[in-house]
């Protein structure tokens, strides 16, 4: 096994549309070459192909097949075949900012506590325009309610300590399985995000069925439910033959009754979710008197969620405008 480099950045690969794109970012890094690896786990894709992006480079890279099929066992491969004490996240269809890993690695050098880092990003499309912006809150304490709205992290954009992820059993195939790695990380120390853009996030049709996944509210239910369990002492996951809806429902029901702090948690994503919903849903008339009325009934929440808004407003205009 390859060793002696400061980090890795792993690469799960299921398409090789971007590939050449998404390699070509990384080889403008400022970060050393000689300091880096490419590790490329291949999941039903083209080895040859491959070979012939990466051989023409110049970075130092490993490629290695996934026999299972699925992005959670080519991560958990991934990490059995790392030494190195970080790992760069990254998906094969995104761009890095060339001063992605320099900034990252600085901080967590810096940051001894932090076993995860991630950083803000731009959405592109298929032809590498700008077509939104990310606004990923800069420090998650544990136990913050912030880590259960969406996942906190953009994961294609991490850098995390090799043996933290380790130490908690590295990625689950659960739903969905980076979130729920970020929640079981926060709860023994702080995550954070840069403040500089470090991703060009590409937005494509054949990724939707995958976002659309992100975005439900199944997976808040997952990832906040398991980490109660894990507060309360019961078990926070199914178990290989379980069905997964049906020890979501019944560990709720458990939790409703011995945590305080879940039934507290529950009273405010519903709070949220009615926010959300009143500026979201219906037509342009309906959701001005829902914004009213959420307004009146949660001042703070329908504030807060209004200058979020606004703000990544602003930022989308200026990057627009560079």
């Amino acid at each position: 096994m390859t060793c002696g480099y400061l980090l890795t950045i792993l690469i799960p690969c299921h398409s090789l549309q971007f590939l050449s794109r998404s390699i070509e970012s990384i080889t403008q890094q400022t970060f050393p070459v000689e300091k880096f690896e490419v590790l490329l786990v291949a999941d039903r894709v083209d080895l040859v192909e491959v070979h012939n992006i990466l051989d023409k480079s110049g970075l130092n890279f490993r490629v290695i097949e996934s026999k299972n099929p699925g992005i959670v066992p080519a991560l958990n491969l991934g990490l059995a075949n790392i030494t190195s004490e970080f790992v760069a996240r990254m998906d094969e269809d995104d761009l890095m900012m060339p001063r992605r890993l320099e900034l990252q690695y600085r901080h967590m050098l810096k940051n001894k506590e932090t076993s995860v880092v991630g950083g803000q990003l731009l959405l592109i499309d298929v032809d590498d325009e700008v077509i939104g912006v990310s606004g990923y809150k800069k420090r998650i304490s544990k136990a913050s309610f912030h880590v259960f709205e969406s996942s906190p992290i953009a994961h294609p954009a991490a850098m995390f300590r090799r043996k933290a992820v380790e130490q908690i059993g590295g990625y689950r195939d659960f739903l969905p399985e980076d979130w729920d790695l970020w929640v079981r990380l926060s709860e023994s120390g702080p995550i954070e995000n840069l403040t500089e853009t470090v991703l060009h996030y590409r937005v494509h049709p054949n990724q939707l069925s995958r976002e659309k996944m992100y975005a439900q509210h199944l997976g808040r239910q997952f990832v906040s439910v398991s980490h109660f369990a894990r507060m309360s002492g019961i078990r926070d996951a199914p178990n290989g033959s379980e069905d997964k809806s049906v020890w979501l429902d019944e560990t709720r029901v458990k939790l409703q009754h011995i945590s305080k702090e879940f039934r507290q948690f529950e009273k405010k994503s519903k709070k949220n979710d009615r926010v959300v919903e009143a500026f979201e849903s219906g037509v342009r008339l309906q959701r001005l008197q829902n914004a009213l009325s959420t307004l009146l009934m949660y001042p703070i929440v329908t504030s807060t969620y209004l200058i979020v808004k606004f703000c990544k407003k602003i930022k989308l205009s200026v990057n627009r405008t560079k």
